[in-house]
């Protein structure tokens, strides 16, 4: 009697297993039968390069930046650019609203509405690991730095830059070529230097041969 009463059970939770198998097949092919396939479509390519600039730089230096930048966006090159100098940025806005991405140490700085804004913990440790004394500086100075290192790497360090471009009265253009008159810029010279992304200084009297040669721009 126990054996026809477990033969009996085992039917049973066969014909359940069954069913249940079923059921999840015909949803799985539901689901695939609703399923909007999505389409490949072709997307121009993702070509960002990184401009540091500082509100303190004279309009000559500053024009040379809208002149590069400007040759750079008919190419097709996105602009990652410190949001700093905020009468600058609002002059670039005019060249392109697709091309240039407005890098911020935190949301809404300056009045931008940047997607660009947050520093990840990857961010914050490259920055700390390249800053000596990094725990004597307050945490503003903290969150301009690991928005620096974001711009070099993309925002979750996954879509580096091309190059960087920036101005500095010394011309440095890798570690070496640091010194006092470098300034603030030393820490991006720095970082870019150690993590072998080329930097081409317009304080460097070769930089737009070396812009026309690498980039195919005529000055």
């Amino acid at each position: 009697m126990f054996d026809d009463f477990l033969e009996n059970d085992n039917s049973s939770i066969e014909l359940n297993n069954s069913n249940l198998k079923s059921k999840k097949e015909n949803n799985f092919n539901k689901s695939n039968f609703y399923k909007k396939k999505q389409e490949d479509t072709p997307q121009d390519p993702y070509i960002p390069v990184a401009f540091f600039i500082e509100e303190s730089f004279s309009e000559e230096i500053k024009n040379k930046f809208y002149n590069i930048i400007s040759k750079f966006i008919s190419k097709g090159i996105t602009i990652r650019i410190n949001g700093d100098d905020k009468e600058f940025i609002k002059r670039i806005q005019t060249l392109s609203s697709k091309h240039i991405e407005i890098f911020i140490p935190w949301k809404n700085f300056n009045d931008f509405e940047s997607k660009h804004y947050y520093n990840t913990i990857t961010s914050k440790v490259i920055a700390e690991t390249n800053f000596p004394g990094w725990e004597k500086i307050p945490d503003t100075v903290k969150s301009f730095i690991a928005r620096n290192v974001r711009m070099i790497f993309g925002d979750k360090n996954n879509s580096i830059c091309l190059c960087v471009i920036t101005w500095t009265p010394d011309g440095a253009s890798k570690l070496s070529e640091i010194t006092k008159d470098t300034g603030k810029l030393s820490n991006v010279i720095r970082i870019s230097s150690k993590y072998y992304f080329p930097i081409i200084n317009l304080g460097k009297p070769n930089a737009e041969t070396i812009l026309e040669k690498f980039f195919g721009i005529e000055f």
